[in-house]
């Protein structure tokens, strides 16, 4: 997720008005996730990619090799059946999977707590939960990454990035964590307050807690931005508390959001053994990412194809900026030439490597080569069977797909 947010007026304890716009004079963006506290009055733009936030897996599709055409309606009707029960348990399944991406991706865990404690998991996933306002991309690629991971959100991150007036920078990590401390607050709000925490009080916290992440973890900006695949998960709650921010939402063919992170190792939910069941989890978070955007509205959220910002890169960009009400530069074609000068890549986000290089088509139809480490029935039908793959309009430009087909969304 990426959020930009104008730091003037957002934070009064903070004394934001004090900040200089450095990197504007440098011509640098400034990015964060959903860290502007509720008292904000500025724009934020996070970006999340459908990938790295996790729905309920089924076991019922955990065998996944050629399979005849009863078997593979059999799987699949599978995930269509279980969508909803997946997603009543997402928040549970999210809180475990995250925790170990989130542990994986800086080599060791924020905290070192165990899994299989509850309390414990609460305790690391509670320490980000707020924001003021909050601009959110989703991608099906995290950037998802993430239609959640994988999806594009680390592309989208560059791009918002390389702009004078942006801000955004690698993922805090943190923040996803203390959003999920709002499941403790929701199973224990009497006793909580009882003891003078009322609603207000404890999302003025948490919007207080991303600020204080965001807008010290770079330069100053006029418009800061963070990202952060999994935080997309909350998007609504965000909504709630950042008022003023902004969301954009990644999204990419599920097929090749899975093949992506299964090869990059990024999300124990996605596994080469269970191809199905990592199907069956993009499609529930995704759908609930699409369908959160939708909720919040247009002039907030705004959902971006991943394979649409590869073909049409200016269009695409063009759309995002007036979204955000910024001007639009040319620099975006030719992050390239800039981005070492302007934007902190972490060594530990699987997309920093790529991200560096000049925009390319060679990934767009790498999940679907002879090599593909997807049973062909998967590929060649699942697009079919998906309503969520035919709402976003994959079902529709044929096989092997033809992107530059897609329809706006």
């Amino acid at each position: 997720m990426i959020i930009v947010s104008n730091v003037i007026n957002s934070i009064e304890a903070h004394n934001i008005h004090n900040m200089s716009m450095d990197k504007s004079i440098q011509h640098h963006v400034m990015m964060t996730t959903t860290t502007t506290t509720t008292t904000m009055t500025s724009p934020v733009i996070t970006t999340h990619l459908h990938t790295h936030t996790h729905t309920h897996t089924t076991t019922t599709t955990t065998n996944t090799t050629i399979a005849t055409e009863d078997n593979f309606s059999s799987k699949f009707s599978t995930l269509e059946n279980n969508s909803t029960r997946a997603l009543s348990d997402i928040s549970e399944c999210t809180e475990d999977a995250e925790t170990i991406h989130d542990s994986n991706s800086m080599k060791q865990s924020i905290i070192n707590l165990p899994l299989n404690d509850e309390l414990s998991t609460d305790l690391l996933t509670s320490r980000l939960l707020s924001f003021n306002k909050l601009y959110t991309t989703t991608y099906p690629v995290p950037i998802n990454y993430i239609l959640n991971e994988n999806q594009g959100t680390g592309l989208m991150r560059i791009l918002l990035d390389v702009h004078p007036l942006i801000r955004c920078g690698p993922e805090p990590i943190i923040t996803t964590s203390l959003l999920r401390l709002r499941r403790i607050y929701e199973r224990q709000i009497e006793q909580i307050t009882a003891a003078g925490i009322n609603a207000n009080v404890y999302n003025r916290a948490i919007a207080a807690f991303f600020s204080e992440i965001i807008m010290n973890t770079g330069q100053s900006a006029e418009r800061l931005c963070h990202k952060q695949p999994f935080t997309f998960y909350y998007l609504n709650y965000l909504s709630e508390i950042f008022i003023n921010a902004k969301f954009i939402h990644m999204i990419r063919d599920g097929r090749a959001a899975i093949v992506s992170s299964i090869k990059r190792n990024i999300n124990p939910l996605y596994v080469l053994d269970k191809p199905y069941a990592a199907f069956e989890y993009w499609e529930g978070i995704t759908k609930k990412m699409f369908n959160d955007c939708l909720q919040i509205g247009k002039n907030r959220c705004l959902t971006i194809r991943y394979e649409d910002l590869i073909l049409n890169t200016m269009k695409e960009t063009k759309k995002v900026f007036k979204f955000l009400d910024l001007p639009w530069d040319p620099i975006i074609l030719k992050h390239e030439t800039v981005i070492h000068k302007i934007s902190n890549l972490s060594p530990y986000e699987a997309s920093s490597n790529q991200v560096v290089n000049k925009i390319h088509r060679n990934s767009l139809l790498a999940w679907l080569n002879n090599n593909s480490i997807l049973p062909q029935e998967l590929i060649q039908r699942i697009h079919l069977q998906s309503k969520l793959m035919h709402q976003l309009g994959y079902s529709q430009i044929g096989f092997p797909p033809n992107y530059s087909l897609l329809k706006p969304l």
